[in-house]
């Protein structure tokens, strides 16, 4: 057993499904939890707003697109909620 494996971690690799093709994307949708996403993508993006600028032109641009990708991100997951769409049936 690799030393980055606990006894827990390698059961729980040793016993994983894995899958293909849609019926695994369909899967991996239905679990998402829309207001955890929309929780943790904000508290992201107020620590990223915290930070400003560092002074590099390449990291500030960095963190710009980060923080596009995080309010793109809420903006879907709250369309989700409000129209009471689940993400698997897409």
């Amino acid at each position: 057993i690799p030393l980055f494996f606990t006894t827990q971690g390698f059961d729980t690799f040793r016993n994983r499904e894995i899958s293909t093709g849609a019926t695994a994307i369909r899967e991996q949708l239905a679990d998402l939890d829309l207001r955890i996403i929309i929780d943790r993508s904000l508290v992201e993006w107020k620590e990223l707003g915290e930070e400003g600028s560092t002074g590099n032109d390449w990291e500030d641009r960095k963190i710009g697109r980060r923080k596009d990708f995080l309010v793109r991100r809420m903006e879907l997951a709250k369309h989700f909620l409000r129209t009471n769409v689940e993400p698997e049936w897409m």
